[in-house]
């Protein structure tokens, strides 16, 4: 389980030595843009309300300046307006939002993982529902299933091609045993996204499915803003919520209880070129 670390001095340091020697994956492409990170120490950010991004741009970039928004479209504009220099985002979320909203305009830049990294997990109502979906994650992990959902939903992950959830998983078990609600945020492509109808899709969508068809319920989705979402987690409203990109170990988290994670993310800035 990764744990974020807030290391100013050593973001300082990268800065004086070459981009060639940031610790990035290779697997993933650097940025749309060859633009450094370190560029961004100590400028203006836009950070999506509920998301814990701001402990990073305060921490890793040194940030006074920051403004909190509730919708994609409420970034793009405060990056239009020249209000914020960047935005923070999950990099595998916002390559599609960036390529969505014009590569010819704005950019991406990766964050190295040694300094933000953070865990995709669902946020669980109680002990008992944790322990059945963690049951049945170790399942799907040992039988391969999620590094299938992976490879559909994250590596191949075609905006032009979404799927709807019923064309890529057929429930077995019937529905008799009563119903899950989970709260979502559908500005969260590949993990949560809307179909061509409009219904809810993607990675998460599709391991909730499963998991409730393995524990023979249905499924009600409730799509709210990132605002909204934990406090209605809290309040006791639903029984899971995904799509939310956290840093499951950090301090501020009490309260929230996190089943254990099924995919990581990395950190990136999108700016205007």
């Amino acid at each position: 389980m990764k744990r974020l670390i807030p290391l100013l001095l050593a973001v300082l340091l990268a800065v004086m030595t070459s981009a060639c020697k940031q610790n990035i994956r290779t697997d993933i492409p650097l940025s749309i843009d060859e633009r450094p990170y370190t560029d961004f120490v100590g400028k203006k950010f836009g950070v999506l309300d509920g998301t814990g991004y701001q402990n990073i741009a305060e921490d890793i970039f040194d940030s006074k300046s920051i403004i909190i928004y509730e919708t994609a479209n409420e970034g793009v504009a405060l990056l239009e307006s020249g209000a914020v220099d960047a935005l923070i985002g999950d990099y595998t979320a916002s390559v599609p939002w960036v390529n969505e909203i014009g590569t010819d305009k704005y950019a991406i830049s990766l964050i190295p993982e040694e300094y933000a990294s953070f865990d995709y997990a669902a946020m669980a109502k109680n002990d008992e529902t944790a322990e059945l979906f963690n049951s049945f994650l170790a399942k799907i992990t040992a039988d391969g299933t999620l590094a299938d959902m992976s490879k559909r939903w994250v590596d191949e992950y075609d905006p032009e091609n979404i799927p709807a959830i019923t064309d890529v998983f057929k429930a077995q078990n019937g529905v008799d045993n009563g119903e899950y609600t989970i709260g979502i945020n559908t500005e969260c492509a590949p993990f949560v996204m809307p179909d061509k109808n409009g219904n809810p899709t993607g990675f998460e969508i599709e391991l909730m499915s499963r998991f409730a068809d393995s524990q023979g319920k249905s499924l009600r989705f409730a799509d709210t803003s990132f605002t909204n979402i934990i406090p209605l987690y809290t309040s006791g409203e639903f029984d899971f919520v995904v799509a939310m990109c956290y840093d499951i170990s950090g301090e501020d988290n009490s309260g929230i209880l996190f089943t254990d994670s099924y995919s990581d993310a990395l950190l990136a800035i999108i700016y205007k070129k």
